[in-house]
């Protein structure tokens, strides 16, 4: 349900968000961030990018579900797997949308 309820969620894990994409991303917050102060620009330019990476990362997402009190997609997965003793692991996932 986090999948189809968060249409920005491209990547399992921040690994597979391709190099490309950051790139783009950190060249457009670099223009953002031109009339910062040079000292804190990177900075700037991390937490941006660290934002957008949790936007489009599922194992960042905060669940929309309000039961699980605002925990990431990773933090129930690490839940899960202690209270099982199994490794759970999430390699894909698939979104299915009506008229597309």
């Amino acid at each position: 349900m986090q999948i189809a309820a968060t249409p920005t969620v491209k990547y399992v894990t921040r690994e597979e968000v391709p190099g490309e994409a950051r790139e783009a991303e950190t060249r457009i917050y670099e223009q953002e961030a031109a009339d910062k102060p040079e000292n804190v620009r990177e900075r700037i330019i991390a937490g941006k990018l660290d934002a957008w990476l949790g936007t489009v990362v599922l194992l960042e997402q905060e669940m929309h579900n309000p039961k699980f009190e605002g925990k990431t997609v990773q933090q129930l997965r690490d839940e899960l797997t202690a209270t099982t003793g199994e490794n759970v692991v999430i390699r894909r996932f698939a979104r299915f949308a009506v008229g597309q």
